[in-house]
């Protein structure tokens, strides 16, 4: 994993007790994909800045990107689970 985005992570698991379980709606379609995108390495550097600005401006957003990065962890081992137990081909 890059380190950057490790360090990311490492930032939000600070927050996950303040923004868990706080009802709030989803971002828009749009800003949802912006999330998982950076959540994925895949935004560009370019809107690095601007995202974490508005991540910071929006506890709600930063709880949505820790619920995206905590999914995306579990899809993850659950290939590798996939991975581990398939026959070798």
């Amino acid at each position: 994993m890059n380190e950057s985005f490790a360090a990311i992570f490492q930032f939000l698991e600070q927050f996950e007790p303040q923004v868990h379980g706080h009802a709030h709606e989803p971002p828009d379609p749009a800003l949802r994909a912006k999330v998982r995108a950076f959540a994925r390495g895949e935004l560009p550097a370019a809107e690095h800045e601007p995202f974490i600005r508005q991540l910071q401006a929006d506890p709600a957003l930063v709880g949505f990107l820790t619920e995206t990065v905590k999914s995306m962890r579990g899809e993850e081992g659950r290939q590798s689970r996939v991975r581990e137990t398939s026959p070798a081909g």
